[in-house]
């Protein structure tokens, strides 16, 4: 199985536009350390401004990485759903949406963008027999869609509800207790050496 990570180079961008992506809402949901050392990295040789001819060659790579999941689909193999999200701008959790989108606008089908993170991903771990497809005895992680997914992926960002290891949560609930961590200190970071 191969992990096509296509969000990750999505997010190398000039300089101004990096300002843009810090600036997202989604970073109220992110540590602040992570996001202070994306903020240092444009300062640094990270966001040391390329000249547009990099960026366009970038860009070029992106559509090459897309061609080239397209074939591995098209021969028939099997894709894994990943984000690299310790990589600047790559926002846990927002970054599997936009890799879902990424998928399907590669070729993939919908169903097949969502088996890559869901049962591919637990026959890849060895953990198959646990998680990974809905059926008595495995463990209940589901979210709960009033849409069809299989319609656009993006529909999956619109859950009525998580099962998280057979308890129901409420998405509003959820993001409250997120709110709630995000706003206590985070645990001291080892100094980088």
């Amino acid at each position: 199985m191969d992990c096509p990570t296509l969000v990750v180079t999505r997010k190398v961008v000039p300089p101004a536009e990096q300002e843009g992506l810090l600036a997202a809402p989604a970073l109220a949901w992110m540590p602040s350390a992570p996001v202070a050392r994306w903020r240092a990295a444009i300062a640094t040789a990270h966001g040391a401004p390329r000249d547009a001819g990099w960026y366009a060659a970038v860009r070029q790579a992106d559509a090459l990485r897309s061609a080239c999941v397209r074939a591995l689909r098209d021969a028939g193999a099997r894709l894994l759903l990943g984000t690299d999200t310790a990589n600047p701008f790559v926002v846990p959790g927002v970054a599997l949406h936009e890799e879902l989108r990424l998928l399907v606008e590669a070729g993939l089908t919908p169903f097949e963008a969502l088996r890559a993170g869901t049962a591919d991903a637990a026959e890849f771990l060895g953990i198959l027999q646990d998680c990974g497809t809905i059926a008595t005895g495995k463990r209940a992680d589901l979210l709960l869609i009033e849409v069809n997914p299989l319609e656009s992926v993006s529909l999956v960002l619109r859950p009525l509800a998580v099962i998280a290891g057979g308890v129901w949560l409420e998405p509003n609930g959820l993001l409250a207790e997120l709110s709630e961590r995000i706003r206590a200190p985070s645990p001291a970071t080892p100094p980088e050496t």
